[in-house]
């Protein structure tokens, strides 16, 4: 067999010379999808950046008078120059491909790999001399005859192709990607040869050069949106652009809304709300985050959030989305790189960051609530005096953390917005004479039609009206909590809550003879909660269950619950006249879903049946049963995965002395690093210390009253992989 096929391929290189050179064979490379007609061309792209695209081996028959092509090929590539590279060959896609592939095999060889060697071919060249390369060698079929076309061009090859710009700007390189003779993959050297007519021909062989180039950027244009010198600062927060007449101006301002002034009895209390908002004016995208100093002088915050702003996380209608937010009231300060000009003073802080992990801002153009503060005082002790109170934006109030500095993150850098400041006029008002004609406290409301001239059932009053015959007033069941707040904790533990029935009274036409509600009735059923406990222990129904009548029951998978009440049979007892009163507690229990978040709802249902009747939602009032107006009550729960145990650096399960040691050779010796970082921070004062070291030692061994701010055993943090110790 050996002689025969060593025979054959005499005779078949005797053919060729003798009778095949009529025929025209060429293979070439040529760029294919993204990188068509890159050959011979110069790219421009950043410097050391990476580029990748594909080759197709194209083979061509032209002048062949047979009626047959190619029946199979054999195919050597390399590649000089530059940081040129190839990744990858393969016949998939081509018609050296399988049948059942789409390609044209069908019972033949395929054997395609790129090389790191070569060597001399049977031609006696190696082109592919210290190169690296790839080979590809196929014939279309052993059994059936099956070759290409006689005459055209089809691609036989297609090989994944790599190289990256210059690291210098101005640089150029070339990479050229040629069919050279002498690659070697697992077997001999490789020729470049097609099979035609069962003869052997030698092809004239092509090649591809790709030149990438980083040019020299242009100058920065800053008045037209968009990084011109490629230097990752676009526009105005280009150092090149702050002195263009396009950047000259303040690129935003911090401003403060509602501080209106506030009038009332002297001595009395006041709150009014007050908002903080971000302003603007630039193109492009606005604000990643921000954080605000305010100081109160002549009043009080008693209250900060982002709840219905901007920063409210998405989940409750704002733009934050796997970001950062900490709001909190001062009473302390100290020195910022910008000064300090909140010493003395009280106030509040707030800082939010938009997302870590998304592109989220605020509009480059335009005002965005950020933060709104609960304002509160009290009026003067003496009628008709008034007094000042004054919000100012003041770097340097100190919460939990290091002293706060009102300043803005805009395209990734910081800027220092203009800072506004409101105030405001807290006048005690002058005592209303309820019978002399006169508006004397000027309200606008003159002798009875003054609210301080409520006769409050008095008859000796002069604004004293006897009250109707009958009775009449609006109720409404409702609920009070945590009404749509969102609550995340750890998937699979448990979460309770204890939420109030409340009854409301209003429009009364008997409240000044003391006249309320004297029982009543009402259903409730929860989705995705348990009902565990419904009691009147602590509220306005209390006594009746030894004046009156008093009945709760829930049902047995604790989906609904059904609460009678009557205050008293021996005596008149009734809720007050106007106003909302507790009337029962709900106790509901639910488990933290698996890295979700789901809504559970409580509501009033009328109907429900427990051991006797069916029971409605019904209020009596005097001699009527009145159906009331119901709302319901919404919590969000969400559950992660993202728990640890305080102080566990080694993510034991269990917080020791290993821990404390490990903790001390991270922070002074170059140790390892704890598993979760934020776990470590046992005062929770956002920095890692020895303060911390000593808390922990004072925990474990003191038995002080030292714990971890986060709280014992396994807690949520956020930015930390879950410890299987803790699931």
């Amino acid at each position: 067999m050996t002689r025969i096929v060593r025979t054959c391929a005499v005779v078949a290189s005797f053919v060729f010379v003798g009778q095949c050179m009529a025929q025209d064979v060429a293979l070439t490379l040529e760029g294919i999808g993204d990188a068509a007609g890159a050959c011979g061309q110069t790219l421009e792209g950043p410097a050391g950046a990476p580029i990748g695209g594909q080759l197709g081996c194209v083979l061509t028959t032209s002048n062949n008078d047979l009626d047959e092509g190619a029946q199979g090929w054999s195919i050597s590539i390399a590649v000089e120059g530059g940081n040129g590279a190839i990744d990858n060959i393969t016949t998939d896609g081509t018609v050296g491909a399988d049948v059942a592939q789409g390609g044209m095999r069908s019972v033949g060889f395929e054997k395609s790999e790129i090389t790191t060697r070569s060597g001399v071919t049977p031609g006696g060249g190696n082109g592919c001399d210290g190169l690296n390369g790839a080979v590809s060698a196929v014939v279309l079929s052993f059994v059936n005859p099956i070759t290409l076309s006689p005459n055209g061009s089809e691609t036989v090859a297609i090989i994944d192709v790599s190289s990256e710009f210059p690291s210098e700007v101005g640089a150029s390189n070339s990479s050229r990607f040629f069919l050279a003779d002498g690659c070697r993959g697992a077997g001999q050297p490789v020729r470049n040869a097609i099979t035609l007519n069962a003869q052997t021909i030698i092809p004239s062989l092509g090649s591809c050069e790709i030149t990438l180039s980083v040019p020299v950027p242009p100058d920065e244009d800053c008045a037209v949106v968009g990084d011109e010198d490629g230097n990752g600062l676009a526009d105005c927060d280009d150092p090149v652009c702050a002195d263009d007449a396009a950047c000259i101006g303040d690129p935003a301002s911090f401003g403060l809304s509602g501080c209106n002034d506030v009038a009332g009895d002297a001595g009395g209390a006041y709150e009014q709300e007050v908002d903080c908002s971000l302003t603007t004016d630039k193109g492009g995208d606005g604000a990643q985050g921000w954080s605000i100093s305010i100081a109160a002088d002549g009043t009080t915050i008693s209250a900060i959030t982002t709840d219905g702003t901007v920063g409210a996380d998405m989940a409750d209608g704002g733009l934050r989305s796997v970001g950062f937010e900490k709001s909190e009231t001062t009473s302390r300060d100290g020195a910022t790189n910008r000064g300090n000009a909140c010493e003395g003073l009280s106030g509040a802080v707030s800082a939010v960051v938009l997302s870590f992990t998304s592109p989220i801002t605020l509009p480059g153009v335009g005002t965005a609530v950020i933060a709104k503060l609960t304002v509160t005082g009290d009026l003067p002790g003496e009628a008709g005096a008034s007094s000042t109170g004054t919000l100012s934006y003041a770097n340097g109030c100190r919460g939990a953390g290091q002293p706060v500095v009102n300043a803005a993150t805009i395209d990734g850098a910081t800027i220092y917005p203009l800072l506004g400041s409101c105030s405001f006029q807290a006048s005690a008002a002058e005592v209303e004479d309820c019978g002399n004609g006169v508006d004397d406290d000027g309200d606008g409301d003159v002798d009875c039609d003054d609210a301080d001239c409520a006769a409050e059932g008095n008859p000796d009053h002069p604004c004293f009206v006897e009250p109707p015959e009958f009775c009449t007033a609006d109720f409404s069941l409702g609920f009070s909590g945590d009404n749509a707040d969102l609550h995340v904790g750890i998937s699979g533990f448990d979460f309770g809550q204890t939420v109030d029935c409340t009854l409301s009274t209003s429009n009364n036409t008997c409240a000044d003879s003391d006249i309320g509600a004297q029982g009543w009735s009402f259903g409730v059923t929860a989705t995705g909660f348990e009902i565990t406990d419904l009691t009147t222990d602590g509220t306005a129904a209390e006594g009746a269950s030894e004046a009156g009548f008093d009945w709760t029951e829930i049902n047995a998978d604790g989906s609904e619950a059904i609460q009678v009440s009557i205050l008293g049979f021996s005596e008149l007892s009734m809720l007050p006249p106007d106003g909302a009163e507790t009337v029962a507690t709900i106790t509901v229990a639910t488990t933290y879903p698996d890295d979700a978040t789901e809504t559970k709802t409580l509501q009033y249902a009328g109907g429900l049946v427990g051991s006797g009747l069916a029971v409605d939602n019904i209020v009596a009032f005097g001699d009527l049963d009145i159906d009331p107006d119901t709302s319901a009550y919404e919590l969000n729960i969400q559950g992660v995965d993202n728990n640890y145990l305080t102080l566990d650096f080694d993510a034991s399960g269990r917080a020791d002395i290993a821990d404390l040691v490990s903790l001390l050779d991270w922070l002074y010796q170059g140790g390892d690093a704890p598993a979760c970082r934020d776990a470590m921070d046992f005062n929770g004062n956002g920095r890692i210390n020895v303060a911390d070291v000593v808390s922990g030692l004072n925990y474990l061994f003191s038995h002080t009253d030292s714990m971890p701010i986060a709280g014992e055993g396994c807690q949520l943090y956020l930015g930390c992989e879950l410890n299987t110790a803790c699931d």
